[in-house]
């Protein structure tokens, strides 16, 4: 289980969620998530921030221990900004797909050891399978606000979301900007299969 715990700055602010909601979304973690042990271990804290100069609920970010050229071992960290996330529901919906760029990116880092993953295109087959156009879809982000919308991360975290975890509403690429449908079940298989051990493991 990572470490929960409050940056530097957050107690200076309101507490609009409750110590006993704050117990229960530890628990949603392991009971309504879809994870197994290991990227369970992989991810060591989550944080809680309080941070009004941003517009982002939460993100995702990791290190990479590499020897040899191979990824060994995975320290990776979820965010979560409470000037937003104001409530029990809000923070376990935000917290799901943050999680989801944990499941894809860690076990798609790892299979290919990659470190550098904001450089490199998710899978062919999932570009197919997904509907993506590479003409329009990038590995990483771009400098305006709409890239977040066009960044196959950002896809495939809420494609991990919709199709395992609780949250299941409405895909946020289902715009008008994107038109992307919910997610098949092949891509379900597809985000599943992420996980299974590679010759690099």
């Amino acid at each position: 289980m990572p470490e929960f715990c409050f940056n530097s700055n957050t107690h200076l602010h309101p507490k609009f969620i409750k110590p006993k909601e704050f117990k229960e979304f530890e628990k949603f973690i392991v009971t309504q998530c879809t994870s197994t042990p290991k990227d369970l271990n992989w991810l060591k804290k989550v944080i809680y921030e309080w941070d009004d100069n941003v517009r982002h609920l939460g993100y995702w970010m990791a290190n990479f221990d590499v020897v040899n050229d191979v990824i060994v071992e995975i320290n990776a960290v979820i965010v979560l900004n409470l000037f937003y996330l104001r409530t029990l529901e809000g923070l376990k919906q935000t917290f799901s797909h943050e999680y989801g760029h944990h499941w894809t990116l860690s076990y798609f880092a790892k299979s290919n050891n990659i470190e550098k993953l904001n450089k490199v295109r998710l899978p062919k087959e999932y570009y197919i399978e997904r509907g993506l156009d590479c003409g329009l879809y990038n590995p990483g982000y771009k400098s305006d606000d709409d890239s977040w919308f066009f960044t196959d991360k950002e896809v495939i975290a809420e494609d991990y979301r919709v199709l395992f975890s609780p949250y299941d509403d409405k895909h946020k690429m289902d715009n008008d900007n994107n038109k992307l449908e919910k997610p098949s079940m092949n891509i379900a298989d597809f985000i599943w299969n992420l996980a299974k051990p590679s010759n690099c493991w």
